[in-house]
């Protein structure tokens, strides 16, 4: 007759103050930006019996991974720093560096086989996102109809807009409302017109595929007798510059579809 294993009895190690002390992303292109990322941990055991501590990091989306043994030094309830940097990943995840969302699991064990685990998770950037289509959601109660070759802003909801996208990590659309005559460069789009929605996209490794961004009430910023355009572009953040108008920007695309103010409520 098998006798059962008893199950582990405490007290149990501990696992606290796990957080980063640096941003949570990683950023290869399109510029290179916290290319060290670092976070802490405090690690002890009530009984004082603490027999070893790992963290591993993982590729969430492909499980490729490697762990790091945390030496007796660095046991104890004050946290201590540690460093995962880009050629970490390089020798021990793959070159080039996988894009994508980060699993790092901090793990301790008891000479009585009790554990511990906790987990904190980063985004690696290694391409470049792309915009490869925009569009007005179509819907019965949407403000933007399509009268005649026009996007006509009148009564109704607040618009949405689709765009098919490809992105490794995480990437920030914004959507900005420009006068017509003013979209001859992108400069001139960023510097003239109204940024009217931005939203954070993220994704566990390379895909593409369609989202939504949902716009405000259009009709306040709009002048009748004017056409406006809505400009749609992928950007990180994290590569601005004060003083640069398009650094960060990835792509970008202006939705096809002249937008004019409905003067007469019922058109549409």
């Amino acid at each position: 007759m098998f006798a059962e294993e008893e199950p582990p009895v405490g007290p149990f190690p501990e696992v606290t103050d796990l957080r980063f002390t640096t941003a949570d992303f990683m950023v290869i292109q399109p510029c290179t930006e916290n290319l060290n990322v670092r976070f802490q941990a405090a690690l002890s055991d009530p009984d004082g019996d603490l027999a070893a501590v790992e963290y591993a990091v993982t590729h969430v989306a492909d499980g490729l991974s490697f762990s790091m043994e945390i030496h007796e030094d660095k046991w104890g309830p004050a946290p201590w720093v540690y460093t995962i940097s880009n050629n970490t990943l390089k020798d021990n995840i793959a070159n080039p560096i996988p894009g994508g969302k980060y699993d790092i699991t901090v793990a301790a064990t008891d000479t009585e086989r009790n554990y511990a685990t906790s987990t904190i998770s980063f985004f690696v950037k290694y391409e470049l996102s792309s915009l490869e289509n925009t569009w007005v959601v179509e819907s019965e109660d949407s403000q933007i109809k399509v009268v005649e070759g026009k996007c006509v802003v009148g009564e109704g909801d607040p618009a949405t807009i689709g765009a098919t996208i490809f992105c490794d990590s995480k990437i920030t659309v914004r959507v900005y409302l420009v006068e017509t005559s003013d979209t001859g460069t992108l400069e001139d789009m960023l510097t003239y017109g109204q940024m009217v929605a931005e939203k954070v996209f993220m994704a566990d490794s390379a895909v593409t595929e369609d989202v939504e961004i949902a716009l405000p009430d259009l009709n306040p910023l709009m002048d009748a007798g004017l056409e406006y355009n809505l400009l749609v572009l992928l950007f990180t953040p994290e590569c601005g510059a004060l003083g640069c108008v398009d650094c960060g920007i990835e792509d970008w695309e202006i939705l096809d579809c002249d937008l004019v103010k409905d003067i007469a409520p019922t058109l549409g």
